[in-house]
C-alpha cells in the first residue's frame, strides 16, 4: 500500500498554498512562484481530495463551538466522518 492510499489533502489546502505563494511573490520573496505550484501539484495529485461542499454551516458550528478557524474545522468535520 503507498502513501497515497492513506492520505488526503482537504482542497481548501490548495487555495491556502495558492495564496501563500501568491503573498510571497507580492513581496518578492520569491521570483517565480509557478514551480513551486507545480512541485505541490505533484505531492497532492492522486491523494484523495476532501470538500466540505454545501456544508459551510456545519463547518461554522464546528469552528465556533471549538474555537479553531474554518480551515481546522473542515479538518475536524471529515475526521468525525471518518470515525
Amino acid at each position: 500500500m503507498s502513501y497515497k492510499d492513506r492520505l488526503a489533502v482537504l482542497d481548501l489546502a490548495v487555495y491556502e498554498v495558492d495564496n501563500v505563494l501568491w503573498r510571497a511573490s507580492r513581496r518578492r520573496a520569491i521570483k517565480h512562484s509557478a514551480p513551486v505550484a507545480e512541485m505541490f501539484e505533484e505531492v497532492v495529485k492522486g491523494l484523495e481530495r476532501l470538500s466540505i461542499g454545501s456544508r459551510i454551516f456545519e463547518v461554522l458550528d464546528i469552528a465556533a463551538e471549538s474555537c479553531v478557524t474554518f480551515y481546522d474545522a473542515s479538518l475536524r468535520l471529515h475526521g468525525q466522518e471518518r470515525d
